[in-house]
């Protein structure tokens, strides 16, 4: 008989450690807990609930742990969750069907996403359009370091894509208010940034076009229109997360004095108190 791992990535996640293993502990086999060298008591909860815990280097986002986490599992099943995210009792029933089947070797399952403290259900976080295959048979799935796009199921694998029903899916206590969204923007948008390819001729289009086609993809296409002004403000934030990435990247690549501010302001300042040294003589 099949049995489940979860497998859980986390970095200080001490107020939603216990949510996410409660949600999770009567209906699978074993709790996998990858922490990033935590500064709370992440790791402490999730012993305390029967957890196995293992560490990994904090590289600033989750991805890169992913494979290392599914390698410390040992069932035939795995259940891939952050910390900030459930599982309704009824997904859980519905995902141990299709597990007992014996018909699919991996889920792509509904994300149902709260951004602000609301349920948004459009802007491109909507349960329709946000899917991830988060439960698969060991061996089917490839996990590799990129960011936001972890998961690859091999040619062979029988995927099903579940189909969102009742707003049933993983349940995702995303962004907490726009100074979250911000401080996490700053973060992924460096990792973005490292990704690009430089050329000092396509910097300029990427800057105007892309996040202007971005804004009209979540609001327009995505329907964001929908989700009234937060569907609006979350357009926008993704406009300049697009924006963010390729100037970090200009930045980074073509405008090399950026990062040498320091070096060009100590001048500066020498100069200046040079003057003042001038007039003392």
């Amino acid at each position: 008989m099949s049995k489940i791992s979860v497998v859980i990535n986390t970095y200080n996640e001490e107020k939603n450690i216990a949510n996410v293993i409660g949600s999770v502990e009567d209906w699978t086999d074993e709790i996998i807990v990858v922490d990033m060298h935590s500064s709370d008591r992440t790791a402490t909860i999730a012993l305390s609930m029967g957890a196995k815990v293992f560490l990994h280097e904090n590289l600033g986002y989750a991805d890169p742990a992913r494979a290392f986490a599914i390698a410390k599992s040992s069932h035939d099943w795995i259940l891939m969750l952050d910390a900030d995210e459930m599982v309704p009792y009824e997904l859980s029933k519905i995902l141990k069907k299709i597990m007992e089947s014996g018909d699919f070797d991996a889920v792509n399952i509904p994300w149902i996403n709260y951004l602000f403290g609301k349920h948004i259900e459009n802007t491109g976080w909507g349960g329709h359009q946000d899917k991830h295959i988060r439960f698969f048979k060991k061996g089917c799935v490839i996990a590799d370091s990129k960011i936001h796009n972890f998961l690859h199921p091999i040619d062979t694998a029988r995927v099903l894509d579940l189909k969102l029903d009742k707003n049933l899916g993983i349940v995702h206590f995303n962004y907490k208010n726009l100074s979250h969204f911000i401080e996490k923007m700053n973060r992924y948008t460096s990792i973005e940034a490292s990704k690009v390819k430089s050329d000092d001729k396509m910097f300029l289009s990427r800057l105007l076009i892309v996040p202007v086609m971005e804004f009209f993809k979540r609001f327009l296409y995505r329907k964001g229109y929908k989700d009234g002004m937060y569907g609006f403000i979350l357009s926008v934030f993704m406009m300049f997360y697009k924006f963010l990435s390729y100037a970090k990247a200009y930045e980074d690549t073509v405008i090399k004095n950026f990062g040498n501010s320091d070096k060009t302001y100590k001048i500066i300042a020498s100069e200046i108190l040079k003057e003042y040294e001038n007039q003392k003589v």
